[in-house]
């Protein structure tokens, strides 16, 4: 499997078995409480063999909470076998609003222990 995030692109990007192809759930986890991280950033996600880019909405700035799941527990991604970028684009960069890609994860969505499932 292949992992690799390239900053200051804000792209992060790997390879998944074809025999691993499904719905998958994101997560993210950034420094809890930062009052400068993005409120609205956009999360887009390239897989292989989709023809759509598939998108949601983040707030990175986190409170309470350790991981979060982009666009909500009901939002999944589909991931096909071979090459999958995710790129976080903030639209108010700059001032007070700035992006942060500091922890990211993958995980089935079928399954309650997002922990056993870890995929990046």
């Amino acid at each position: 499997m292949l992992y690799q995030i390239n900053i200051p692109n804000d792209k992060s990007g790997f390879i998944l078995p074809d025999s691993l192809t499904g719905n998958y759930h994101l997560d993210y986890s950034g420094t809890i409480g930062s009052p400068n991280a993005a409120q609205n950033v956009i999360v887009d996600v390239i897989s292989a063999g989709i023809v759509d880019t598939q998108s949601a909405i983040l707030n990175s700035r986190i409170s309470g909470t350790f991981w979060v799941t982009v666009g909500g527990e009901k939002k999944t991604f589909l991931i096909n076998g071979g090459e999958t970028i995710i790129q976080f684009t903030n639209p108010n960069q700059g001032g007070n609003e700035l992006l942060r890609a500091d922890l990211l994860r993958i995980r089935l969505s079928n399954s309650p222990y997002a922990e056993s499932d870890i995929l990046i």
